[in-house]
Formats: structure tokens, C-alpha cells, sequence
């Protein structure tokens, strides 16, 4: 229940927003990074 009440927060906020976009932006990159720093550690 607190979860949905941050979210709903979250979303009436419109500083929250932006910044979610820009984290669906960086999703990408930021995946590329964790996977190769994966492959690292098995090698």
C-alpha cells in the first residue's frame, strides 16, 4: 500500500516524471555496463 502511495507521488510530481524519463533513457547504456562487467567477473 505505501508503494502505490509513493508511486501515485511520484507521478503527480512533475520533477519526479522528467527524471523517469531520463531513466528509461539511460536503461540501455547502464544494461550494456552491468553485462560486460558480468562477463568480466566469469571470465
Amino acid at each position: 500500500m505505501v508503494y502505490k502511495y509513493n508511486l501515485r507521488n511520484l507521478s503527480k510530481m512533475p520533477c519526479g516524471r522528467k527524471r523517469k524519463r531520463q531513466k528509461v533513457a539511460t536503461h540501455k547504456r547502464k544494461k550494456r555496463l552491468r553485462l560486460n562487467r558480468h562477463k568480466k567477473k566469469n571470465r
